[in-house]
């Protein structure tokens, strides 16, 4: 993995290089017509096909219900920080699929000639506390879109053997994972333990996303 060509996925894929002379099989579509009429012998365009990372941004939304007020400021920070996270990608050449982890599992695709940042960021907006856990149900849909995947931007509002696991799963099918817990208060589990195995878990705290997070 590292990367996919557009042209399967998500429209337009192909750079111009030049011409160059024609050669049997090369496809008429392909014929230039000036450089022919020019040179009297046939010429086709040369195309280099292009690969763009696809960043995985998924949020976590699970708030038990009961939850105080000091959760649900880690939820918004949540939402901050997805958001910053995808103006950041969106600076780069890369395709973005947002997954929300809620009752459904939301997502949209951003990025190379699909939404635009503001999509996303509105998609964000709109989301609300999810109160029953949601990740058992929607592992299995989250990997089926990681087969093409470079990267998975995960940022989880706690650390327990539910979002452990989730992490766990999405590493073994290969993306690359960096996990951010935001959250005021001590996760349910040390994230310590599985750092060997998992890497590194950001830690930080609704003020530390309000503040500015130069790099993560």
């Amino acid at each position: 993995p590292g990367g996919v060509a557009l042209s399967s996925n998500v429209g337009d894929s192909t750079e111009f290089l030049g011409t160059r002379e024609y050669r049997f099989g090369d496809s008429v579509r392909d014929i230039h017509w000036r450089s022919w009429a020019r040179l009297a012998k046939p010429v086709v365009k040369e195309f280099q096909e292009e690969y763009f990372c696809r960043i995985a941004l998924i949020l976590d939304t699970f708030l038990p219900a009961g939850s105080g007020e000091t959760y649900r400021d880690d939820f918004e920070a949540n939402l901050s920080m997805a958001a910053a996270v995808a103006d950041n990608l969106s600076q780069g050449e890369y395709v973005i699929d947002l997954f929300a982890a809620g009752p459904e599992l939301y997502s949209m695709q951003a990025g190379r000639n699909l939404a635009h940042l503001e999509n996303v960021l509105d998609v964000v907006a709109c989301l609300e506390p999810c109160r029953e856990p949601p990740f058992e149900k929607i592992a299995p849909v989250l990997l089926e879109n990681m087969v093409h995947t470079t990267t998975a931007v995960i940022i989880l509002l706690d650390w327990d053997e539910a979002r452990e696991r989730m992490v766990r799963v999405l590493r073994d099918h290969g993306p690359a994972i960096k996990t951010i817990l935001v959250r005021q208060t001590p996760p349910t589990l040390d994230p310590s333990a599985a750092e060997e195995l998992l890497g590194p878990v950001v830690r930080l705290t609704p003020a530390d996303v309000w503040n500015g997070v130069d790099q993560c």
